[in-house]
């Protein structure tokens, strides 16, 4: 199986309505990384007014250290002048995006869901090309990324981000979301969800494309200086997963959202 397999490039889009005129939800889950918070937070406040009427801007906190919501109250978050909130789930389980990333979409309102990792973000001008395309329906969107890092090496890879997508909250109910048996709790490892996701799409006769005229931006671990260490074991338990699940042997879960979880902020323009 590709990794980029049932990926095009995708232009024109020829939805019905721009993100402006139907709204959008931004989903970021987090583990306890105050410092890409930090730089993602001043990011969304550069946001121009425009941008802010029409996006809502969704954290989910998988029950890291410190909380996300106790970051509001500190110097650095202050005067929040966009759509924002913050869900907590209340009990660790150990790498659970999928789970996060199904709360956030579940709890959003709108047509059209963006996810994006806690290391990465739209700058304001990609934000606004963004929100003013027609997505359709029946495609998942993905975009080249710029990466900042002083690491040469890294620096070169713009291939599309994997997790980073806009899609219809429909077609994601329809098909059940991510599997939350990537999970590390139950699982016993890491990644993986959301190429499992991408088959999901494929098998029902849905289109991936890259947009590649708007470019998502990357914060690598040696700008940020924050890491969450993974091994390369834990990764091989959730890729023999993956392989599992797309050959039939093991069943695709139908269980989302198996864990306690609370809005511990909320604000509204």
């Amino acid at each position: 199986m590709s990794k980029d397999s049932g990926v095009t490039i995708k232009q024109p889009m020829t939805g019905k309505k721009s993100l402006y005129e139907s709204g959008l939800t931004l989903i970021h889950p987090f583990y306890g990384e105050a410092k890409r918070f930090k730089l993602l937070y001043g990011n969304w406040m550069e946001y121009s007014v425009e941008i802010k009427d029409k996006l809502n801007i969704v954290v989910v906190d998988d029950c890291g250290t410190p909380a996300m919501h106790d970051l509001m109250t500190s110097a650095y978050v202050k005067h929040c002048d966009f759509n924002f909130d913050i869900f907590r789930i209340t009990k660790n389980l150990r790498y659970n995006t999928p789970g996060a990333l199904n709360l956030g979409i579940l709890a959003s309102k709108t047509e059209y869901i963006l996810i994006m990792d806690s290391d990465c973000t739209f700058n304001p001008e990609e934000m606004h090309k963004i929100m003013e395309i027609k997505p359709e329906d029946d495609w998942t969107y993905r975009f080249p990324r710029n990466r900042i890092t002083n690491n040469a090496h890294w620096k070169t890879n713009d291939r599309y981000l994997p997790c980073t997508m806009l899609f219809n909250k429909d077609e994601y109910l329809h098909i059940n979301g991510f599997d939350e048996d990537f999970t590390g709790e139950y699982s016993k490892g890491y990644a993986f969800f959301d190429n499992h996701f991408d088959r999901k799409l494929v098998d029902r006769g849905l289109h991936i494309g890259i947009i590649p005229w708007i470019t998502a931006t990357e914060y690598m671990d040696d700008f940020v200086g924050e890491r969450i260490s993974r091994t390369k074991n834990e990764e091989a338990v959730n890729r023999k997963l993956m392989y599992d699940k797309v050959n039939k042997t093991v069943p695709e879960s139908k269980h989302v959202l198996r864990f306690p979880w609370e809005r511990t902020f909320h604000h509204r323009r």
